[in-house]
């Protein structure tokens, strides 16, 4: 047994030395100190002038976004200082309406691609993405007045960008440029209400040419298995 836990301290030495826990923490928010984080650079659009939230618990409440005379938006990003090349970002949504008569569209954004809620029109509930330049992509069917939704979007080492609604792969496709910045937006309709948008969590990590900027490193989930995978076949062979 002991040979065992020699190979597999072994084992991860080189993982750690070969760079298998090369994602680090970037900005993650929980929404659990009841002041919204001043990372955020908050700014309107379609002459929005305001907007409605509140902070409490492990949430963040939006419940309105005002003036405007079309669709005003509010947009939260945090922007990214230094150059980042694989990286996973996920944010959980929840959104609430009472009839038909609400409107919104909430998204996590990046300026790479955006997903999340859409609902820009009476019964117009969908899981929705969309690339800079492109028209908006729909995937799924009407959803329920009231639900919510984990977004996932990520780039690994091979530029792959991909987009996961709820587990389901929606988006899969090469992107070279450079990630600038994520965040949120909350799109309201002038003549609706707007309904209840909440956010329970943002999270941010990746690899970045800056070995100073980001904490707790967290190992890649492909790594992980491939390590544990060549433990079990060690065992294996040595008992044969």
């Amino acid at each position: 047994m002991r040979s065992y836990l020699n190979l597999f301290i072994i084992m991860l030495v080189v993982v750690q030395c070969t760079g298998a826990y090369a994602y680090n923490v970037f900005f993650e928010d929980h929404f659990d100190d009841g002041v919204l984080d001043s990372s955020w650079i908050i700014s309107y659009g379609d002459g929005a002038t305001g907007w409605s939230y509140t902070e409490s618990g492990s949430s963040l409440t939006v419940t309105n976004v005002t003036g405007g005379t079309a669709h005003p938006s509010v947009q939260l990003r945090y922007f990214i200082p230094t150059t980042v090349g694989e990286f996973y970002y996920r944010g959980v949504l929840s959104w609430s309406q009472a009839d038909d008569s609400y409107s919104q569209i909430s998204r996590f954004i990046t300026n790479l691609v955006s997903a999340g809620f859409y609902d820009a029109f009476v019964t117009d509930r969908k899981n929705n993405y969309i690339y800079p330049g492109e028209p908006n992509n729909f995937v799924g069917d009407q959803l329920a007045l009231s639900g919510s939704m984990t977004v996932e979007i990520a780039r690994d080492a091979d530029n792959l960008l991909t987009v996961e609604i709820n587990d389901e792969l929606i988006s899969s496709r090469t992107v070279t440029t450079g990630l600038a910045s994520i965040g949120m937006v909350f799109r309201a309709d002038a003549s609706l209400l707007f309904g209840e948008a909440r956010v329970d969590e943002v999270y941010f990590a990746g690899t970045s040419t800056d070995p100073e900027w980001g904490v707790n490193p967290v190992p890649e989930p492909v790594s992980i298995v491939l390590l544990f995978s060549a433990f079990l076949s060690l065992i294996l062979r040595t008992k044969k």
